[in-house]
């Protein structure tokens, strides 16, 4: 291992195991923090045997304190417990720590960045799924031309009605799904911007 990438692992960040759970076969994460990661990744490498993959976040500058990367930790796991969107090892749920609101403020960009960052590398557990939060618009589109652009960071459901022919679809940041019961034109058009 490079002196480099040493000295990023043997400081304190977050990190995640991940897995699948020998049991049941679905996926599993567990979420940690350590003042020293790599040590603390040693000591899981002997009881953590679902854990095929390791992801971990650190300070390229050593502006992360204990304080925050237990705050990280908290958050990370709660959110994780919300979206249920794998099974969570956590047997506990550590108590947020009291952060100055600048600094939970940066905690909370840092955690948007976890999330992109892992969407990245193909883990979702972040991120909700499909059916879990929705924010409800209604479109009214009468010719290409006049065609709103909504930018929306939780999932949205359209209600769309393109020459009266309607259509609800959901837009998640994965996709975009059209449901049961949407009308399609019988004339292919071209789409623009395609």
């Amino acid at each position: 291992m490079n002196d480099y990438f040493q000295n990023q692992v043997n400081t304190q960040g977050v990190y995640f195991l991940i897995g699948t759970d020998n049991q049941t076969g679905k996926a599993m994460v567990y979420i940690g923090e350590a003042e020293n990661v790599w040590e603390r990744l040693k000591n899981h490498a002997l009881n953590k045997d679902f854990c095929s993959e390791v992801i971990l976040f650190t300070s390229k500058d050593d502006n992360i304190t204990k304080s925050h990367v237990k705050y990280l930790e908290s958050r990370l796991i709660e959110i994780t417990k919300e979206i249920e969107r794998c099974l969570l090892d956590n047997s506990n749920t550590p108590n947020l720590s009291s952060l100055p609101l600048p600094d939970r403020d940066s905690m909370e960009e840092f955690i948007l960045n976890i999330k992109l960052l892992n969407g990245v590398f193909g883990h979702k557990f972040l991120e909700y799924q499909v059916g879990k939060k929705k924010v409800i618009l209604t479109a009214e589109i009468n010719t290409v031309e006049q065609t709103e652009t909504y930018k929306v960071s939780e999932e949205a459901e359209f209600n769309l009605n393109v020459k009266n022919i309607l259509a609800k679809v959901i837009q998640t940041d994965e996709e975009i799904i059209v449901l049961s019961g949407s009308e399609v034109s019988e004339k292919k058009s071209k789409i623009y911007g395609s």
